[in-house]
């Protein structure tokens, strides 16, 4: 009976062995990359709609072999848009040795989960974060920015808006990309020679935001620039806008390519230009149009774009660096030229100038206008 039993045990413990090494061989068999994301947040409105796009281009590689002769398995970790927890995440996946870490989350998160990466040394790619101190205030030579900068979005609006407003008012939120984004708005109107008449903010869960353009109205402004980020307090400004009666014209950040919005003040955006990154003409959009259709059984817009581009261009990464090693990783994303980019403005690719980690091109940006309750066509692009 004990030597039976005895048996059963190393039959047991090979067995056991078996499953254990089973697990580790295909583990091999996969290239892991991190993907911090926000499901809870402030950004959470964007960043899941950017995982679709993620999760596109995914199943797009992964049906064409994976990189590097393994297919690609995305390691996800939600940030909840908090800095502090962004730093952790990043940590984390940077122990479980991935080559990569992609973040869509905003960019105050993104600014915090740097100080990760650069000690951990793991190549950080941020593909729709847009404040311009993200590549420097913290000298990180892992970390690489494709969204299109605050100062590119405000010279576009200002380029397509002309000379005719002189006086304007600058509207946002109190989280830290909506304060960023204004001060940027805020410098370049300024800097341009236009007098800002009115600065108002909306409070994150705020029911109400007839007070704020109450002072817009009294300041009687040319036009309004929208620096919004959380789509809850920026649909209360629209609301607002429509009861007070205003006519003022608006000019938006990417922010409203957020199609929440048409959801939440249906037809109150309508007439309302925005920067975008998606210009429908461009070969790469069209051909991105097609297979998001097929995909999602739905019209595209800009934000499932970049999720979509990120994977596409770490797809041609890997397959530059020739392994998925880090420093061979990082130094193929600063080698980057002329990747042909599903986001920006027709004629524009995505690279990165040397000693530069912001990839996306200075006219790259496009101006579309909000008609019938859908994001309508590119009426401008550059400046």
């Amino acid at each position: 009976m004990s030597r039976l039993l005895s048996k059963a045990k190393v039959l047991a413990g090979v067995a056991a062995s078996v499953v254990v090494l089973g697990s580790a061989a295909a583990s091999a068999e996969t290239l892991k990359i991190g993907v911090i994301t926000d499901r809870t947040g402030n950004s959470a409105d964007y960043a899941r709609l950017i995982e679709q796009g993620v999760v596109m281009g995914l199943d797009e590689i992964n049906a064409a072999g994976g990189i590097l002769g393994k297919k690609v398995e995305l390691v996800w970790e939600d940030d909840e848009d908090k800095p502090q927890l962004s730093a952790t995440k990043a940590r984390k996946l940077a122990d479980q040795g991935v080559p990569l870490i992609i973040q869509l989350s905003s960019s105050t998160a993104t600014q915090q989960a740097q100080t990760a990466t650069l000690e951990t040394k793991v190549p950080h790619l941020a593909p729709n974060q847009s404040a311009d101190t993200l590549t420097t205030k913290l000298d990180n030579p892992y970390f690489f920015q494709l969204g299109p900068l605050g100062s590119y979005q405000i010279k576009t609006l200002m380029a397509f808006a002309g000379p005719k407003y002189k006086k304007v008012a600058v509207m946002t939120d109190n989280s830290g990309l909506g304060t960023f984004l204004a001060g940027v708005f805020k410098k370049v109107l300024v800097d341009s020679g236009k007098e800002v008449v009115a600065e108002q903010v909306i409070e994150i869960g705020a029911t109400d935001a007839v007070p704020q353009l109450q002072r817009i109205r009294a300041a009687n402004p040319d036009a309004i620039f929208h620096a919004g980020i959380t789509t809850s307090e920026m649909a209360l400004f629209f609301r607002g806008y429509h009861q007070l009666g205003l006519k003022y014209p608006v000019l938006g950040s990417f922010n409203l390519s957020i199609p929440k919005y048409l959801e939440l003040v249906p037809g109150m955006l309508d007439g309302v230009y925005f920067v975008d990154v998606f210009d429908q003409d461009k070969p790469e959009a069209k051909a991105f149009v097609e297979k998001y259709k097929k995909k999602y059984n739905a019209d595209p817009f800009s934000l499932p774009a970049y999720g979509y581009n990120a994977m596409m261009l770490t797809a041609d990464v890997f397959k530059r660096a020739g392994a998925a090693d880090r420093e061979k990783i990082r130094q193929a994303f600063a080698d980057t030229k002329n990747f042909p980019s599903v986001i920006g403005a027709k004629g524009t690719t995505i690279g990165f100038a040397p000693g530069k980690r912001t990839g996306f091109p200075e006219q790259g940006c496009v101006i579309r206008v909000i008609e019938n309750n859908k994001h309508g066509r590119a009426v401008h692009a550059g400046f």
